[in-house]
């Protein structure tokens, strides 16, 4: 599982009026199913837990990434689940919302 575009470590994504910060994401990968994601901020707390935001299939997968609060740093966890298998994973480690 990789990045092809969208969230990439150390970026900015730009908040909106309600300060939030949304992204697509798109990737390649090995594995068919839902992809989930998981957003933490510094010290590991959860800024919203395990959510299906996308799909993976024909070796593409995608997800959005809709309302991160201004802020961060923050982290982005992100997995292929099929059933109660998880697939393939991938973390963005570091990324932020604000003012670009």
């Amino acid at each position: 599982m990789n990045i092809t575009h969208g969230l990439l470590p150390g970026q900015v994504l730009q908040r909106d009026r309600n300060d939030r910060g949304t992204a697509r994401i798109v990737g390649a990968c090995t594995a068919e199913g839902i992809v989930e994601a998981q957003v933490r901020a510094a010290g590991k707390r959860i800024v919203y837990a395990w959510k299906q935001a996308g799909r993976a299939s024909a070796r593409r997968w995608h997800c959005d990434l809709p309302g991160v609060p201004a802020g961060g740093p923050y982290a982005l966890d992100l997995r292929i689940r099929r059933g109660s298998q998880i697939l393939e994973t991938i973390c963005v480690p570091e990324f932020f919302v604000g003012d670009v």
